[in-house]
């Protein structure tokens, strides 16, 4: 008798349990894991803060702090029903204090935690500093200090997701797989197949400043990724679901996904992306669905409306920003839509942006960045919020960092990273379908990506399902469209979006800095319609 499903599992949980009982760790073997290092929480944590603030006051810092991470990935792909990758298997740890003399930053890191380490890493960032400041570069001025923080936080989660057996895993996720190979379809000619991507991380973070701040955090994201395809002669039709997306949470973000109610809609869609024709090159009134629309809000307000990018200070890595400097300018910027609001936060429960504290032991509060189609505020740390003094000023606005302060680890520098932020829905309950009943020639463009360029003006709208709309109702599926815009003008086309009920939250990462860090922040939408947009066929030579 061949093996069973059951009996590979079996073994594969009997390997795990050989290498675990060996003292090691069970996916390094032999090496050392980030076991050895305390955890979140442990007193020696706070006893190595204390020596790296001492050295870094000694050797002539006005302030400094000091950060510790452990990180832990584990990545999963399940191709089929008969098989699974491990994409990610990584834990490491890292110590990095910043250090501010003479109105210049000077940092440095590593991945020994001892109490003579971390000195040696204090006295050479504040040597650092003196050179920085020596250079003549612009002076740092800081924001009044935040109340101390102090305490510990962790995002909600119903179930560790390394604490979870490889078994279960592989087995949670076959399950998944095998959904989609239920549906019969030879009949129409057709193969169906289905993939299933998930990374798990967990990052403990502790944090101290020569402010008195003393925060342990511990982050919990999920990264999963459930994609659909169907084969015909006559071409390839691939969906991903709305359910699956990048969050904050545990175990229980996989495991208790309702897929199985999405899979059926996830197939007869892919079947049409099949038959679809090409799209004719004109201005369409366009219909964006509130997925897409994440992407649109957050890489046309929301990293444009990070201070250090409209300033200039992130040119040469990331890039600026098309919004017009605040301090330059007597008027706020306007898009001209009273349409468009979107609030910032760092508080939403499964945002991936969400924590108690920032990087500076700053404790986040929500506010607006656009209100009436009018940026009113922009994303900033505390050196960044010592430049929108008297602009903040001018508009009654208390002058203080938002909490935008992160780095991807301790290893990397601290610098500005988004938040989250949230497209508020309209007054109308409208839904996706009667915006899209309300255009006579345009199209409906679901799921897929959005692209801008350095300033992150100009951009590029690719749908995963693109539906043709005439006379306010569907009549079939186009490809290879391209919408293309510049973001000051299409917000300004902006003529209807969607009411409460219509939102759609999804994670969203960027680059950003030099060494380069990924930023992860989530963001919530409504449908919108916009009009006369410009659409390509991506095919067509020129």
């Amino acid at each position: 008798m061949s093996p069973t499903r059951r009996d590979f599992l079996k073994t594969i949980s009997a390997a795990t349990l050989s290498l675990a009982g060996g003292g090691g760790n069970a996916l390094f073997g032999l090496l050392p894991g980030i076991d050895l290092y305390p955890h979140a929480g442990d007193p020696a944590l706070k006893e190595l803060a204390a020596r790296a603030l001492d050295a870094a006051r000694a050797a002539g810092a006005s302030y400094a702090d000091v950060r510790f991470t452990l990180t832990r990935l584990e990545g999963l792909r399940i191709p089929s029903v008969h098989s699974y990758q491990h994409t990610a298997d990584q834990e490491f740890a890292g110590v990095g204090v910043r250090a501010l003399v003479d109105g210049a930053w000077g940092f440095a890191s590593s991945t020994l935690w001892t109490a003579d380490e971390v000195a040696r890493l204090a006295t050479e960032a504040a040597v650092q500093a003196k050179h920085n400041a020596a250079a003549g570069r612009r002076r740092v001025e800081l924001g009044p200090p935040p109340a101390p923080a102090n305490g510990e936080w962790q995002t909600p989660i119903r179930r560790d997701p390394f604490t979870v057996p490889l078994a279960e895993k592989i087995e949670t996720g076959w399950a998944f797989v095998e959904l989609a190979s239920r549906y019969n379809i030879g009949a129409r000619n057709a193969n169906l197949g289905a993939t299933l991507d998930t990374t798990w991380e967990r990052q403990e973070r502790t944090f101290a400043s020569t402010d008195g701040a003393f925060t342990s955090q511990t982050v919990y994201r999920v990264t999963p990724s459930y994609r659909l395809s169907v084969q015909r002669p006559r071409g390839t039709g691939r969906r991903s679901s709305d359910l699956l997306r990048p969050r904050a949470g545990g175990w229980e973000v996989l495991a208790e996904a309702p897929l199985r109610d999405e899979v059926p809609r996830l197939v007869e869609e892919a079947f049409l992306m099949t038959e679809a024709e090409r799209i004719v090159p004109d201005r369409y009134d366009v219909v964006i669905d509130a997925r897409l629309m994440t992407q649109l809000v957050a890489l046309t307000i929301g990293t444009a409306t990070e201070l250090d990018r409209i300033l200039g200070y992130e040119a040469n890595a990331g890039g600026t920003s098309y919004i017009a400097s605040p301090i330059d300018q007597a008027e706020p910027y306007a898009f001209d839509t009273g349409l468009l609001n979107v609030r910032a936060n760092r508080s939403q429960p499964d945002g991936l942006a969400t924590v108690r504290w920032d990087d500076e032991g700053v404790e986040p509060e929500e506010y607006d960045v656009v209100r009436d189609g009018v940026v009113v505020d922009y994303h900033t740390t505390r050196e960044l919020s010592t430049e929108l003094a008297a602009w903040h000023g001018r508009h009654g606005l208390p002058n203080r960092s938002r909490g935008c302060a992160a780095g991807e680890d301790a290893l990397a520098v601290t610098m500005l990273q988004p938040p989250n932020l949230e497209m508020l829905p309209g007054a109308d309950a409208t839904t996706f379908d009667e915006l899209v009943a309300g255009v006579k020639k345009g199209l409906a463009i679901c799921a897929g990506t959005v692209t801008v360029d350095r300033q992150q003006l100009n951009g590029e709208i690719n749908g995963e399902l693109v539906y043709e709309i005439r006379d306010g109702k569907v009549v079939g599926t186009v490809h290879s469209s391209e919408a293309l815009f510049r973001a000051p003008e299409l917000w300004r086309s902006l003529k209807g979006i969607g009411g409460r009920g219509s939102e759609y939250r999804a994670g969203i990462t960027v680059r950003k800095g030099q060494p380069e860090q990924v930023c992860h922040f989530s963001v919530g939408a409504v449908p919108a319609l916009f009009e006369k947009v410009a659409v390509t066929n991506k095919l067509r030579k020129a």
